[in-house]
């Protein structure tokens, strides 16, 4: 059964927003390490530890604290290749669309992050009209991924 347009458009959509999620993810992890990082580091000092006066020191890290760390570390990790995986992926689909223009919009906004308010200036005069551009391009998107995986969709997870 064919999809209407704006049935492609929302898959497009929801398949291109996989790669923010994820992207979205690794911030998460790395924020959740600076925070354990913290946590395990040096307590803050109070006065000068060269007067003699209060002082701060080092507690050792638990290896509570040393097992979340590496757990953290390896999410981390899995995110950054999911997320480089996924957007060769993108690039590949969006790369066989044939209008350029429209690979530019897709580009900037799944792979750079842009917002259509932002750059339309630097394509066209009129928002409404990068706006249409950008429906279009969710479809071809749509239309060019399943030209590769027929059977249902790119490998996206």
């Amino acid at each position: 059964m064919e999809l209407s347009k704006k049935e492609q458009r929302e898959w497009a959509k929801a398949e291109l927003g996989k790669l923010w999620e994820i992207r979205e993810e690794g911030k998460w992890a790395s924020y959740q390490i600076k925070k354990l990082e913290r946590e395990m580091g040096p307590k803050e000092l109070n006065g000068s530890s060269l007067s003699g006066e209060g002082g701060g020191g080092f507690q050792a890290p638990t290896i509570e604290q040393l097992n979340k760390l590496q757990e953290l570390y390896d999410q981390l990790e899995e995110y950054k290749q999911r997320s480089i995986e996924l957007e060769l992926q993108t690039l590949r689909i969006i790369d066989k669309i044939d209008d350029g223009i429209l690979r530019v919009i897709l580009k900037r906004v799944y792979i750079s992050g842009q917002r259509l308010r932002h750059m339309y200036k630097s394509i066209t005069k009129s928002y409404d009209t990068v706006k249409q551009w950008h429906s279009e391009a969710l479809v071809q998107f749509y239309v060019k991924s399943h030209e590769i995986s027929p059977t249902n969709t790119p490998k996206y997870t």
